[in-house]
Parts: C-alpha cells; structure tokens; sequence
C-alpha cells in the first residue's frame, strides 16, 4: 500500500483502547497481512482485511477494516490485543493469496 491513503477509525475500533496511531503503527509495521482475510458477515458489505502488528507500546493488535483500493480508503472498524484464533485465520489467508 504505497502513497497516500485515507485512513479512518469508526467508534467500534477505539473499543478496546486502541486510537489511529496504534492503527497506523500496526498496519505499516504489520507481520501478517491478508485483503481479505474472511467473508464479511454482514451482507452487502466488502470482505474485511485484516493486519496483526505491533501497537505504539508493542501490544500486537488484530486491526480488521474495509479497504477501498481505487479511492485508497481504509476504514477500521475493529482493533483489540490480537487473539490466537484470529493470527492462524490471518496466516491461512495470507499463505493462501500468496499461492
């Protein structure tokens, strides 16, 4: 994701702590990278990416958004201490698009 983006945080992402610069640390220093990563589950809408990488403090942090690629918007809806379950559903998907 070279040049300029817009990226923004819904409410749900501030959630558990996390502000935009934990969001914005996260996705640039981010160890796994999937777009998507699963199936949306509310219908109608895009198929989230996902992003696991360190917060500003280190926490690593599971930041899920809707990217729009041809407006170059990232919209971060969720971003909390990143879980196990959803590091291995990030790698499958990433190992997969990789393929």
């Amino acid at each position: 994701m070279d040049g300029k983006w817009k990226i923004t945080l819904v409410a749900s992402a501030r959630r558990h702590g996390f502000e935009r610069i934990d969001a914005l640390a996260a996705i640039s220093r981010a160890r796994l990278t999937a777009d998507p990563f699963q199936a949306s589950r509310i219908p109608s809408t895009p198929d989230p990416a996902g992003w696991i990488g360190p917060a500003v403090d280190g926490t690593e942090v599971e930041v899920f958004a809707e990217v729009d690629h041809r407006a170059r918007e990232i919209q971060i809806f969720h971003m909390m201490e990143a879980r196990p379950h959803i590091i291995r559903t990030i790698e499958t998907a990433q190992k997969e698009q990789k393929r």
